[in-house]
């Protein structure tokens, strides 16, 4: 089962090929990719149509916050998912003193839709596309998925005109520490100082998507991922980002220290608005 609620630090990192292989190298032993192994990660963020929350990210602000729909499709895959298997994330990525939050639930394309940009409430969107005996129907209709679907919507109401603003492609490959799946130790008990999560992001790409209309995507959510996308990240770098509840276990410090891997503040959100706002179509 998907989790559905995260708090932790997320440390992003821009590398080059080399640092990527020495610290690849180095993670071996400790950690190993995930059962999902190379994903394409398609991530469509909410905004308003003068990008507020966009300006946010651009500052120094104590409090941050996203409202995007992710969906996950093998990397190695030409294949557009099927209508009956449109599953994505509706999420809600705050950020605090540092503390990432994020809360997300579980559903398809057309709740998404209805959900953040035609008004429904989630139990209404829940009734209209997504049968309560689906798959997804009968998780997304718990106690706890109800709870943090109102999150998301005092979220979106908060916001006028919540309309699609950019979608970012990755690829992507995370790593766990070696035996994370069958000693569960990404449970709410056990989260701790070896709760580590690494991700390498690679072949970030970017689609502007404000010419898609709010009532255009309410009706048809899945056109927003297949946006013709333009390159972000240059050739040569990789994004790392540590995902970690506590410190860092001594091991990764020194491996990083060895790689001269430095912190970075790259946003793929802001970054994307600010390629695109300037005609670019590759930023650093």
């Amino acid at each position: 089962m998907s989790k559905d609620v995260f708090q932790r630090k997320e440390v992003k990192y821009l590398l080059t090929l080399e640092q990527y292989e020495t610290i690849r190298q180095g993670l071996v032993g400790h950690m190993q990719p995930d059962m999902y192994g190379r994903s394409l990660i398609q991530s469509v963020y909410l905004d308003t149509p003068d990008r507020s929350i966009a300006v946010r990210y651009d500052g120094k602000q104590v409090y941050k916050e996203k409202l995007r729909v992710r969906r996950y499709v093998p990397a190695n895959s030409n294949v557009v998912p099927a209508a009956d298997c449109d599953a994505v994330f509706v999420e809600l990525k705050k950020k605090f003193k540092g503390i990432t939050y994020k809360r997300r639930v579980h559903v398809n394309e057309g709740v998404a839709g209805a959900l953040m940009l035609a008004d429904k409430s989630y139990l209404d969107a829940l009734d209209a596309f997504m049968p309560a005996r689906s798959v997804l129907g009968e998780p997304a209709r718990t106690a706890k998925s109800v709870q943090i679907a109102s999150e998301l919507v005092a979220t979106r109401d908060r916001y006028e005109g919540l309309c699609p603003s950019m979608l970012i492609n990755a690829v992507r490959v995370a790593w766990e520490p070696v035996g994370a799946s069958d000693a569960n130790i990404h449970s709410e008990e056990t989260a701790g100082i070896g709760d580590v999560r690494i991700t390498f992001d690679e072949s970030i790409e970017y689609a502007d998507l404000q010419h898609i209309s709010r009532e255009a995507a309410a009706q048809d959510f899945g056109s927003c991922f297949e946006a013709p996308s333009h390159r972000l990240l240059e050739d040569g770098l990789v994004l790392m980002e540590v995902k970690v509840l506590g410190a860092y276990p001594m091991w990764l410090s020194e491996l990083l220290s060895s790689a001269k891997a430095v912190k970075s503040s790259y946003t793929k959100y802001g970054n994307a608005v600010r390629a695109h706002l300037s005609g670019t179509e590759a930023a650093a």
